[in-house]
């Protein structure tokens, strides 16, 4: 599998998520959208990103230029792209609350 190609797709892809929500943004501060649909755009592009950085590092991973391991061969791959989701799940999470807390005041 080609796996330069799945990582230009996704660039392309979060590159025109972002220009979608730069253009909501605009247009919610001329108030034609309300702030809560920026607030979920913001949302929607912090899954895009940390979806962005699984399919990358997975992809390296496949390759075999997996840049934080020193030991590639030790660990299953599996668990490895298990734990990379489990840890972007936790930072969504709280990247989230963040962003309503900071919303709520």
């Amino acid at each position: 599998m080609n796996f330069k190609l799945v990582r230009n797709i996704s660039v392309y892809i979060f590159v025109s998520s972002i220009v979608i929500v730069s253009l909501i943004g605009v247009l919610s501060i001329w108030e034609v959208f309300s702030s809560y649909t920026l607030v979920r755009s913001l949302i929607t592009l912090l899954i895009l990103s940390i979806s962005f950085v699984l399919i990358t590092l997975t992809t390296f991973e496949r390759e075999g230029r997996f840049v934080f391991s020193h030991h590639q061969k030790e660990e299953s791959s599996i668990l490895r792209i298990l734990g990379y989701g489990v840890l972007a799940y936790m930072g969504f999470n709280i990247l989230t609350s963040l962003i309503f807390s900071l919303l709520s005041r």
